[in-house]
């Protein structure tokens, strides 16, 4: 084989590397961008459910696989008022069925609300526990769930977890 064409070969394989890689990371940030954009409904859905009851909705523990996470006890932003018409799934979860992770408190005697949608970000593994972690009143525990959020620009697949708050 001629030098001429091991130089083509070699700058055709190099090409295609650099192009898979370029694929798969537009990939990556296509999925968290749309991850923002459907917890950002979820979020809406809540408040509007806020807005009609002056509480959010209850949470309950599910068990996935070998750990319980915090999520929706029960359909309560699709019936009887719908204020999602399905509840969309995390595709980050253990088998891409299961909806976002979800805490709220509401202390009505003392005037605190809120909540957290939590998922856990590429690496399917919750780095926030939101029964310990989330407090609405306090600065100090949302400067620490910030320190555990995803940062997509650390690669696919590093740790950190999607979440939105209720401050």
């Amino acid at each position: 084989m001629k030098k001429h064409n091991k130089k083509k070969l070699l700058g055709i394989y190099i090409t295609t590397i650099i192009f898979c890689c370029i694929i798969g990371t537009f990939l990556a940030l296509a999925q968290y961008g749309g991850k923002e954009y459907s917890m950002r409904t979820v979020e809406t859905a809540l408040e509007t459910y806020f807005i009609d009851y002056n509480a959010y909705p209850d949470w309950e523990y599910k068990s996935y696989k070998y750990l319980k996470v915090p999520t929706f006890k029960n359909t309560s932003l699709t019936t009887p008022v719908g204020y999602l018409q399905l509840m969309p799934t995390d595709t980050f979860s253990f088998d891409e069925s299961y909806w976002y992770s979800y805490y709220s408190i509401n202390d009505k005697k003392n005037k605190i609300y809120g909540f957290i949608i939590i998922s856990p970000g590429p690496d399917r593994d919750y780095d926030i526990d939101p029964v310990k972690e989330y407090n609405p009143k306090d600065p100090e525990s949302i400067k620490k769930l910030i320190e555990k959020k995803y940062d997509e620009t650390n690669g696919t697949i590093s740790s950190g977890d999607l979440f939105r708050v209720k401050k």
